[in-house]
């Protein structure tokens, strides 16, 4: 609601907000990261609870291979199908849902027929066989979040060490976009246009809606 007020109050403003994060987007995909990657850190988490979640990752890392690899072909022309079908946004994820359950579910009577006929196993231990498989595309499905966060931190950190000052610019442009709809979204208030790179970046309530004047 507030960017769509701040786009009929203030066209101006918001083409230039518009602007900056198409830019900031072409520098996202040519890091190839995504705009959590480049958000600005959190506070350093205990060593107990980074061990844990370090753990925790190591552990899910198994079953989520073994997960991704079972699904691997259904998931494969998921993908596929909702590139060569799906013509804009808004489409791709029902052309996803629509596809997956059509593919997974072909995927998963095809494992079954391969159990029962192909190799001769006793329908209950086929079963207990379809169970496990789903429970671990469960597992890789979950675990997808936080191994892609840890690949695209890596990618990250290898290109800093190439090309620090764009990496510096991205998490600067990036914090400043996150400042500037955040202010929208909670004070509605107009977004100024300031370079961080040379102006100092203003604090949330700097400027008051015109609805407030």
């Amino acid at each position: 609601r507030a960017l769509e007020d701040l786009e009929r109050e203030d066209p101006e403003t918001f083409r230039r907000l518009e602007r900056r994060a198409l830019a900031q987007e072409r520098i996202r995909r040519a890091l190839g990261v995504s705009d959590r990657a480049l958000a600005p850190r959190r506070p350093r988490r205990s060593p107990a609870r980074a061990a844990i979640s370090a753990a925790m990752t190591a552990l899910g890392a198994l079953p989520a291979i073994a997960g991704a690899t079972i699904h691997a072909l259904p998931a494969a022309l998921t993908d596929l199908a909702t590139r060569r079908i799906a013509t804009t946004s808004a489409q791709v994820a029902f052309v996803r849902i629509a596809a997956g359950a059509i593919f997974f579910a072909a995927g998963y009577v095809a494992l079954g027929w391969a159990l029962l006929f192909r190799w001769g196993m006793r329908p209950e231990m086929a079963a207990g066989v379809l169970a496990v498989s789903a429970l671990l595309g469960a597992c890789a499905l979950a675990y997808t979040p936080r191994a892609r966060a840890w690949m695209e931190r890596w990618r990250l950190g290898w290109i800093a060490l190439r090309h620090p000052s764009l990496v510096r610019r991205a998490h600067r442009e990036e914090e400043w976009l996150e400042r500037r709809v955040a202010a929208l979204l909670e004070y509605a208030l107009e977004v100024a246009d300031v370079d961080p790179a040379y102006t100092p970046v203003l604090e949330l309530g700097a400027r008051p809606s015109p609805l407030q004047r």
